[in-house]
C-alpha cells in the first residue's frame, strides 16, 4: 500500500546521548486510594456460556458490604476484533517488527510452568499444554513465560517463536510422582538428651523448602510488576502439580492469617502460608486473574495410589500413608489425600483471583479454550472507594441484579495502602518505558537490525533502528496552512536481558514539517513517518524499548521489541537479519537521525521517495552539510509486513564468514505448512562480508501468510534466516 502522502522535513535540534550506566527512572507505583479501582468480571450462565449485553445498571458492587457507585463500565469482546484480523503468521516464525497498536497490546498473559513441582515423566504433557496455550492465544496477546526453577524465562513479547523455544527446554524436576507436601524449617532434636548439632533434624529437605517458596515468589514478583499497568487485562496461566497443603480459609482474613487454616487456633501460621498470602495480596493489587492447570489430568481412586508412589520410608501399607488419605478405602472424604489437597489449592487460588482451575480432567484442549474465552469476554467495572479510612485488604462482592443463577468470576478483594510516596522525578520518555507493557496513546512500530562491525572493525555490532510514528492529521494541522507541524522527542533504551541492565540509551528530538505530496486530492486522517537511527551494541539478548512524545498530539507512546545481537566472529558462516523495503522507494516519509556515535549533537534530515531522483530511490542519501556516517544498510527498510500482489519488495542481507569463499544463496517463499511456493538461487559477491541486494515481485503469490527464507552455503557450512509476511487479498 502506497502511503507516501506527505513529504517530510525535519529541522536540526539538540539531542543528548546518555551513557549505558544511566538506566531510566521507574514510574510511580499505582496506589488504589488515589486511582480508580477496576475489577474484571466474567459472567457465565448455567450452560457455561459467557453472558453479553449487560449494562452498568445490571451490576451491584460492594466494597466491605457497602454498595459503591460504578463510575466506569465497559464490555470487552475480543472475539469481535479478532474476526477482522489478517490471517495469522506461523507461530514458529520470529517476529521482527513490534507494534503497540494491535489488540495484543491491551492484554498480557504470563505462562507459568512449575518445573519444581512437576514429575519428570509428565514433561511432554506440560510442553503440549504450554504449546497449545501459545498457539490458541495467537497474535492477539502479549505473553511472557516463567519457569519456577528460574531458567529459560521469556520477557513480555509478541514473538511466539521465543515462547515456543523456551517451552522446548522445559523439564520437570520431580524424580517421583509423589506430591510435594509442605515442610517447615523447624529444628527437631533427634536425641532429647543431646543438643549437639549433628543430632538436629531441620524438619524438611532444603530443596523441598526452596521449591515451595520459589513457586509463589515467582508469582508474587510477576504480579508486583504487572500491578503497575492496571488498565490492561492480565492473567497467569499456571501449569503446576502444586503442593499438598490444605489452604481452606487462608484468604478469608485478608492481610492476616485466618485461624481456620489450623486445626489448633493456638498453632502459629507457617512461613509457607505467609508466603502464599503475600502472593495473593500481590495478585489482588495487580488485578491479575490466575487460571491453573493440573497436568496430572484425571486421577481416579485407583490411580491415586499410583500418584503416591513411592511410599514414605519405613511405611509399607497404604493405610499408613497420609498421601492416599481415605479415598482409596472407599471413604466419602474426597479432599484429604495429598493430590486432592494440591488440586483444591489450585482451585482456591484461582477462584480468589477471578480465574478457575482445570483439575481432575484430561480435556486440556477444551479447558484452554474456556480460559481464552474468559480472557476474550468480560466486563470492566471501575469505582472510587467511598470510604478511605484504614488500610489493607478490602473484600469485594459483585452480583447481577435478579440473576442468582449466574456465575461471576472476579478478584475477591483489593489492597488499600494509604497515601502514595511522592513520585521520583523522571522524564516523560523514561516514564513511558517504565511499565511491563508499552503505552499506546501514540501509535508506534519498531524494528532493530543488527549488522556486523564496519571496515574499521570493533567488537560492537551496528544495530540499525527504525521507529515509525502515526499521528492524526487534525492534530498536526497548523491553521489554514497545508503544512503539518509537530515537535517530537524520542528515546531508545537497549536492555541487556542477561543482567536486566540498560546497556545503551539515546534520546533525540526534532521539529517535523509535513507537506502534501504534489497531486494529493484527499488528505488522509492519519500520517505515518519513520525515523532511522543506529546504536552500537555487543552480542547478547536484548529488549529494545522506544518511547516518543508528540507536542501537537499532547500524548506519548512506547513500544518493546525483543531481539538478539549475534557474535559475528563466532562461526565460520553467519547471516544478518533480512532487510526488506518497497523496491520503488519508501511509501512513507523517512527522517534519518544522523547522530555520530558518542557525539551529543543530533541533526535530523528528511529522506523521502519524492525528494530522491528516480535512479537513486532507496539508496542512502546523506546531506553534504552533515559529516555523520551513513547507516549500516543501503536503504531505509519498511516496517510493513502485509503487502499486495502488485508490490515488489527489495531484499538485502549480508553473509559474514571467517575466510572468503564462494557462496550461493537460495531464496524461497514458503507457505505456513512449509511448502515451497517459489524459489531461485543467486551467487554472492566474493569477500568476507558479501551481500545481496535484489528485487522480489509478489505477483505470483496468492493471498495468505508466507515465510521468506534465505539459505546460504559455501558447500560445507550453511546459514539460514527468515522473515514472515502476508499478501493481502
Amino acid at each position: 500500500m502506497n502511503r507516501a502522502w506527505f513529504v517530510a522535513f525535519a529541522l536540526p535540534v539538540i539531542g543528548v546521548s546518555v551513557t549505558a550506566q544511566q538506566a531510566p527512572q521507574q514510574p510511580p507505583v499505582f496506589r488504589t486510594n488515589t486511582e480508580l479501582v477496576e475489577i474484571d468480571v466474567v459472567v457465565v450462565d448455567t450452560a457455561g456460556q459467557r453472558v453479553h449485553g449487560l449494562t452498568k445498571d445490571d451490576f451491584i458492587l460492594r466494597d466491605r458490604k457497602k454498595a459503591q457507585s460504578i463510575e466506569t463500565f465497559t464490555e470487552v469482546q475480543w472475539s469481535i476484533a479478532r474476526a477482522t484480523e489478517l490471517p495469522p503468521l506461523p507461530p514458529e516464525t520470529r517476529v521482527d517488527v513490534a507494534s503497540n497498536t494491535s489488540a495484543k497490546a491491551g492484554r498480557l498473559v504470563v505462562i507459568v510452568l512449575d518445573d519444581l513441582h512437576t514429575y519428570r515423566g509428565r514433561t511432554d504433557t506440560v510442553k503440549g499444554i504450554a504449546r497449545n496455550i501459545v498457539n490458541e492465544l495467537g497474535p492477539e496477546s502479549s505473553m511472557s513465560l516463567i519457569q519456577t526453577g528460574g531458567d529459560h524465562g521469556v520477557e513480555v513479547t509478541d514473538d511466539r517463536s521465543r515462547l515456543l523455544g523456551s517451552i522446548d527446554k522445559f523439564m520437570g524436576r520431580r524424580p517421583t510422582r509423589r506430591p510435594l507436601d509442605v515442610c517447615e524449617p523447624i529444628a527437631i532434636l533427634r536425641d532429647a538428651e543431646t543438643a549437639d548439632a549433628s543430632n538436629v533434624d531441620p524438619g524438611c529437605e532444603i530443596q523441598e523448602l526452596n521449591a515451595n517458596r520459589d513457586l509463589y515468589r515467582a508469582l508474587e514478583d510477576a504480579a508486583t510488576i504487572l500491578g503497575r499497568d492496571d488498565k490492561r487485562r492480565k492473567a497467569f496461566i499456571l501449569v503446576s502439580e502444586n503442593v499438598a497443603k490444605d489452604i481452606s480459609g487462608l484468604f478469608d482474613g485478608g492481610e492476616q492469617i485466618s485461624n481456620i487454616v489450623s486445626s489448633n487456633p493456638r498453632t502459629p501460621a507457617s512461613s509457607y502460608e505467609y508466603q502464599l498470602l503475600n502472593t495473593m495480596n500481590a495478585m489482588r493489587r495487580g488485578n491479575v486473574a490466575t487460571y491453573s492447570i493440573d497436568p496430572r489430568g484425571l486421577i481416579t481412586p485407583h490411580k491415586l495410589a499410583e500418584e503416591c508412589f513411592p511410599p514414605p520410608r519405613g511405611e509399607r501399607g497404604i493405610g499408613n500413608d497420609p498421601c492416599v488419605g481415605d479415598e482409596v478405602q472407599g471413604s466419602p472424604t474426597a479432599w484429604n489425600a495429598w493430590v486432592r489437597k494440591a488440586q483444591q489449592g489450585l482451585k482456591i487460588v484461582s477462584e480468589e483471583t477471578g480465574g478457575f482451575a482445570v483439575v481432575n480432567t484430561d480435556d486440556f484442549t477444551g479447558s484452554i479454550s474456556q480460559i481464552i474465552t474468559d480472557l476474550d469476554n468480560y466486563y470492566l467495572l471501575g469505582f472510587y472507594p467511598s470510604d478511605m479510612n484504614g488500610r489493607g485488604y478490602r473484600p469485594i462482592a459483585v452480583e447481577v441484579k435478579g440473576r442468582p443463577e449466574l456465575t461471576l468470576r472476579y478478584r475477591r478483594g483489593y489492597q488499600l495502602e494509604g497515601a502514595p510516596d511522592p513520585p521520583k522525578p523522571t522524564s516523560e520518555l523514561n516514564r513511558l518505558v517504565g511499565g511491563a507493557l508499552p503505552k499506546n496513546d501514540l501509535p508506534l512500530r519498531l524494528q532493530a537490525i543488527p549488522m556486523p562491525p564496519g571496515p574499521a572493525g570493533g567488537k560492537h555490532a551496528r544495530v540499525v533502528i527504525a521507529l515509525e510514528l502515526t499521528v492524526p492529521t487534525t492534530a498536526m494541522k497548523e491553521g489554514d496552512s497545508d503544512r503539518l507541524l509537530d515537535d517530537i522527542e524520542y528515546g531508545m533504551y537497549a536492555i541487556d536481558m542477561k543482567g536486566a541492565k540498560v546497556r545503551e540509551r539515546q534520546s533525540s528530538g526534532a521539529k517535523v514539517t509535513l507537506r502534501p505530496r504534489p497531486g494529493l486530492v484527499v488528505v488522509p486522517d492519519k500520517v505515518t513517518y519513520e525515523i532511522m537511527s543506529e546504536m552500537p551494541l555487543p552480542s547478547g539478548h536484548y529488549q529494545l524499548r522506544a518511547s516518543a512524545t508528540s507536542e501537537k498530539l499532547n500524548a506519548g507512546g512506547s513500544v518493546y521489541l525483543s531481539f538478539d545481537v549475534p557474535d559475528f566472529s563466532k562461526d565460520d558462516l553467519q547471516l544478518t537479519d533480512l532487510v526488506i523495503a518497497y523496491a520503488d522507494g519508501p511509501h512513507i516519509p523517512i527522517a534519518r537521525d544522523l547522530t555520530p556515535v558518542r557525539i551529543q549533537t543530533t541533526s535530523v534530515e528528511a529522506v523521502t521517495r519524492d525528494t530522491i531522483p528516480p535512479r537513486a530511490r532507496g539508496a542512502p542519501v546523506v546531506p553534504t552539510t552533515l559529516s555523520a556516517p551513513p547507516l549500516a544498510i543501503p536503504f531505509d527498510p519498511t516496517l510493513d509486513r502485509a503487502f499486495v500482489a502488485r508490490d515488489t519488495l527489495r531484499l538485502y542481507f549480508k553473509a559474514v564468514q571467517r575466510n572468503a569463499t564462494a557462496l550461493t544463496a537460495t531464496i524461497s517463499a514458503l507457505a505456513p505448512d512449509g511448502t515451497v511456493v517459489a524459489t531461485f538461487d543467486r551467487v554472492l559477491e566474493f569477500g568476507t562480508q558479501p551481500s545481496l541486494d535484489i528485487s522480489l515481485p509478489l505477483n505470483q503469490l496468492t493471498p495468505g501468510a508466507y515465510r521468506l527464507q534465505v539459505v546460504v552455503t559455501d558447500g560445507t557450512n550453511e546459514a539460514m534466516r527468515e522473515v514472515a509476511f502476508i499478501v493481502r487479498p
